[in-house]
This record gives C-alpha cells, structure tokens and sequence, in this order.
C-alpha cells in the first residue's frame, strides 16, 4: 500500500511575517496571525497601501479576502436626518463615519442643472447655513471623502450628511490566491524579469 509524499500544510506553520523585495524601492509584507486574519501593506517609495482581512488555506494555496471590498465604495455617504428646522434658511451638516462633524465643508446648490451658487461653513458652527432659496440638488465637497450628490425631493431645509473618504490607499483582495513553497509565499501574478528578480514573499525567521 503506497504512501502519499504531499505534506498537508498547517495553519500553524503558517503563521508569521512575509517579505517581498521588488525593485528601486517597492515592496511588500505581511503578517498572517492566528485567529486567521491578516495585515498588508505595500509600498513603491512614493505612495503606501494597506490592507486587513481574512486568510484561508486550500490544499497549497494561500487564499486572502479584505475586509472591505470593491462593492463597498459603490456607498458614497448616507443620508442620515432631514426634515423641516426653519423657513428661513437652508441648514447642512456633515460628518465622518466616526461621527465627528466635518469642518470647512462647501456646498453647491443647483436649480434645474443650473449652477446657483457655493457656500462654505465655518469650524466653530460645525453646520453650513444659508437663507432659504429654491434649489433641486446639491454636491457637497470635502478634502478626501466622497462627494455628496443629493437630489432634493421635498420641502426640507435640514440635511444631515454622513460622508465616506476615499480608500486611495487601501488594498482590495478578493479571493486572492498565493502559492506556498515551504518558508515562501509565491505570487504568481508578478513576473519575473530584468528588473523584478522576485516573486515570493520570504517567512521572517526568528531567532530562537
């Protein structure tokens, strides 16, 4: 009766930190802990990416899933209060998904398409407020979020927004499959040439 000579693979034995050098100053690691969850983070000297989410192991494959994914981005902001405060003005407040008010935001109101004109609000009124006039939709601004693009449906005069920042440095991984060669992560989607000398990612060995 034969014996097969496939090791079976242990998370155990995964465990760790992984490096991957590619060329000028690019580069890669990351850390697979315990509970199955990892962290990333990639760089080229200029901009830097990160990342966090979930690994599995499939027969020899190392398998990643962030924790956010590219259908997640299509969620812009959310309206989370409006209703009717005072006829007279036109009353907009912002925060971030931590739920701090936003400074310094601008609003640009619209009437048929047509541009109306923009406000800005102040740090200390952590609101913009304006007199009433009559507009049909808006674009709210702020530095790295997601702009607002709200179509006004009814009457209100009150608008609280919560924005979402753009994920400019985050990482996606959707079923991303690596493959495991003993102390090396191997990914097969970086080619080798003149230039890029690697493509696995090297376990860091501690020193007992």
């Amino acid at each position: 009766m034969g014996c097969s000579s496939t090791k079976r693979i242990s998370k155990i034995d995964l465990i760790g930190t992984y490096r991957w050098y590619g060329f000028f100053e690019s580069g890669a690691e990351f850390e697979l802990k315990s509970d199955s969850t990892f962290i990333y983070e990639s760089g080229n000297g200029l901009a830097i990416q990160k990342s966090t989410g979930k690994w599995t192991i499939r027969n020899k494959e190392l398998i990643f899933n962030s924790d956010l994914q590219p259908k997640d981005t299509l969620i812009q902001y959310f309206l989370i209060k409006k209703g009717i405060v005072n006829n007279d003005s036109i009353t907009i407040q912002a925060i971030a998904e931590n739920d701090e008010f936003l400074p310094l935001i601008s609003a640009t109101f619209f009437k048929n398409s047509k541009f109306l004109f923009t406000a800005f609000d102040s740090i200390e009124k952590k609101q913009l407020t304006i007199p009433k006039i009559n507009f049909d939709s808006l674009i709210i601004s702020f530095i790295s979020f997601y702009s607002v693009k709200y179509k006004r449906t009814d009457s209100s005069n009150y608008f609280k927004f919560k924005m979402i920042p753009v994920l400019y440095d985050y990482k996606f991984f959707t079923n991303k499959h690596y493959l495991v060669k003993k102390n090396r992560v191997v990914d097969l989607e970086i080619k080798i040439n003149d230039i890029v000398k690697s493509n696995s990612f090297k376990k860091e060995i501690k020193a007992p």
